[in-house]
This record gives structure tokens, sequence and C-alpha cells, in this order.
């Protein structure tokens, strides 16, 4: 009985709380959460746009040494329309129709020196109608570098023809963002055979374009020198799962060590040799190559400290990348 008059102070106050909040309606949720998941997508756009604009770049300035048999580059970022792209652009969805939204160009590639837009309907190709991403994406590898293709797109409904000067991309790789999913969380990039993916926490991370150049040479680098041909896997964070597993679990690995060393210092060879010519790389394609040493540093100091052994990691230590990094900036930026 004693406690009465404290629980009603109680049920008074948390009932007082609950009323200092304005309500909202069904309605202003469900419109607020559409207009995220529309910036949302605009976002996705952006960072895919970002990450091919600066590898097409890369790509473009690669020395004749490494160049392979050109194929067609217009420079196009497609999508399906939805109802989440058409608020996008301003587009209207119609029963059942079928069609592929140009939702990014690349900076200075030849759709958008031809007038594509972001927005437009891409319609056809040459003489071929395209009705989704697929069979745009087919059109685009029937055509000839050198040559000049006609686009027809549809743009505030009203079609418009372009022709478009196809570039030649003298290396065939393509570059993906990580924007969605429990992978675009890791701070990482990574080569696979002809591609060049980068996770959304690392664009994140970086500061400049010029930083993220740096990290897609290196990229870049181990394709030219055919490090995956090796065998050797490219992700940034580097093998250092062994050393994880141990420390959580306390079972030695200590049966893989002569191996992995072995290994491990192979592959940090390998990492050596993309920084260098990743930074050629970057150099030739006019981004600034002085941000590489402040990079790393910041690697060393801002992420998280990472487990591994120094002589059993597939990466060089971040001390011994600032120094190399550093020297190989002096060197190449010297040269004429």
């Amino acid at each position: 009985m004693g406690n009465g008059p404290w629980r009603l102070i109680a049920v008074v106050w948390l009932a007082g709380c609950a009323t200092t909040f304005p309500a909202i309606s069904q309605t202003e949720y469900n419109q607020v959460t559409s207009e995220l998941q529309v910036k949302a997508l605009q976002f996705r756009f952006h960072q895919m746009v970002r990450v091919q604009t600066v590898g097409t770049r890369l790509v473009s300035a690669l020395p004749p040494s490494v160049q392979a048999a050109p194929t067609p580059s217009v420079g196009l970022v497609l999508s399906p329309l939805d109802w989440a792209v058409a608020r996008a652009f301003n587009l209207t969805v119609g029963a059942r129709r079928q069609a592929v939204v140009v939702t990014g160009v690349i900076v200075g590639a030849p759709a958008e020196r031809a007038g594509i837009q972001t927005g437009d309907l891409l319609v056809r190709i040459n003489q071929r109608y395209v009705g989704s991403v697929e069979e745009a994406i087919a059109a685009l590898r029937r055509l000839t570098p050198h040559t000049t293709a006609e686009f027809l797109v549809e743009r505030a409904g009203a079609p418009l023809s372009l022709p478009v000067a196809v570039a030649a991309k003298p290396y065939p790789v393509t570059f993906h963002a990580v924007i969605d999913g429990e992978g675009a969380d890791l701070w990482n990039a990574w080569a696979s055979p002809g591609q060049i993916t980068v996770t959304n926490r690392l664009l994140e991370f970086m500061h400049s374009d010029d930083e993220l150049a740096v990290v897609m040479g290196h990229e870049l680098a181990h394709l030219t020198q055919g490090h995956i041909a090796k065998g050797f896997g490219t992700s940034i964070l580097g093998s250092v799962l062994a050393t994880a597993i141990e420390q959580a679990t306390h079972v030695s690995m200590l049966g893989d060590v002569a191996g992995g060393a072995a290994s491990s210092a192979f592959s940090r060879n390998f990492e050596r040799e993309a920084d260098y010519i990743g930074l050629q790389y970057t150099h030739r394609a006019g981004y600034d190559i002085t941000v590489g040493p402040r990079l790393w540093e910041r690697v060393a100091t801002e992420l998280p400290r990472r487990v591994a052994i120094p002589w059993l990691s597939t990466h060089p230590s971040e001390p011994e990348r600032l120094v190399r990094l550093q020297k190989a900036v002096e060197e190449i930026t010297r040269q004429p």
C-alpha cells in the first residue's frame, strides 16, 4: 500500500511522456519511406558512376605495352524501369511497360559527348530495339570501336536520335560497386578476372577521386601483370583468416604456416609490384598520386587494427607500404 502514490506518479509521468511527441499518419510514413528509397537509389547510381568514371579514365591511359584487343565502350549505366527509378528521374511507368533507363553517364565518355542524359529511355541501338538491360548489353557488345552507332532515346516523351562515336576500351575490364548487402560494409576492393570491384565502405573512406584512383590503379595493375592468372587473390584486406581463427578459437594453425609463409612472401611481392605500377597508371591518367602515402597513413591510423602475423600476411605492413609509396611517388613525379 505504501507504494501506491509512487506507482500513481510513475503512471502519470509515463502517460505524460507518451504524449510529448507528434503523431504521424501512415500516409506520412509511407511518403517519407518512398522518398528515402528514391534518395538511396540516387546515391547508388552516383557511386556506380563514380567508380566507372575513375576506372574508365585509368584504362584509357594504360601504356601500349599492356593494352589488349580493343572492346567497344560508350559509357552508360543502365537500369530497368520500376517505380523507384521512375520517381528518381520523373518518368512514367506504363502498364507492364518494359524499358531501359539511362541511370548514369560516364564523365567524358562517348555517350556524354553525344548528348545522352540520365533519365533518358534507351529504345534502340542501331537497328536493335532493346526492352531489357540484358538486351541493351548484348547490343552494346556488338558495336565496333571507332565507328558511329545510332542511339534512339526517348526524352520527355519525345524520340531523339543521337549518333554516338564508339570508343575503344584498350583493356577488357569492367568496374563494379557493391553498394547494397553485407559485402558493402567491408572496407575492401579487389580484382577478379575481367573485373575490379569496390565496396561502398571503401568509397565512403575515400576523401577524393584521386585516392580512389590510387586504389583502383593498384587493382588494375594486378590484372595487367597477370597476378590473377598466377592464383593470387587481391583483396585489400589480405588473407588473415587463419590468424583470426587461431585467436578466436585458440586452435593452433601451425600446420599451415610453412606453406602459408611461402605463398605470402610471393603475394607480398605482387602487392609491391601492384603498388608501384598502379601509381604509374594513376599518374598517367592525370590523378594526383601524392595522396597515396597519405591514404595509407590514414589506413594505418584510422581503421581498426587488423589481426595479422607480419611475415605471414599477404600484404606488406603499413609502415613498409608508406615508405615504398613515398619513394615511388617521388620517382614517378620526377619523370618528364
